[in-house]
């Protein structure tokens, strides 16, 4: 049962920002406590971070946990936190920024001149 406060969102009509929250293993459609003031806050911490450099587009959450397995948000959290900071994703991570900069070349280059 769907409360008053709970919002069924389809993920294509999903805000973007909130959509990559919440992507990595959402079903088709995604069940969320909809709170305005608290999207509002976060959004506004994801626009801080992005000012002073951060790359804040692709966000995990413990519901990506949660919507795959029952479990409690500290489980959840725990595991997030060591699929995240492992040497394996480490080294991925940056094996795709290395691609990413051969690939854009041309346009660092054309920056540092």
């Amino acid at each position: 049962m769907v409360s008053h406060k709970t919002i069924l969102y389809k993920k294509e009509t999903f805000c973007f920002t909130f959509y990559n929250l919440m992507r990595a293993f959402a079903p088709d459609y995604i069940i969320i406590n909809y709170n305005p003031n608290k999207m509002e806050e976060i959004e506004k911490a994801l626009e801080l971070l992005r000012n002073n450099g951060y790359y804040t587009d692709v966000m995990w959450h413990i519901h990506d946990i949660k919507s795959r397995h029952d479990c409690d948000n500290e489980t959840a959290y725990e595991i997030l936190d060591e699929a995240l900071n492992n040497e394996a994703t480490f080294e991925r991570i940056w094996f795709a920024i290395a691609i990413a900069i051969e690939e854009n070349k041309s346009k660092i280059e054309t920056q540092t001149k």
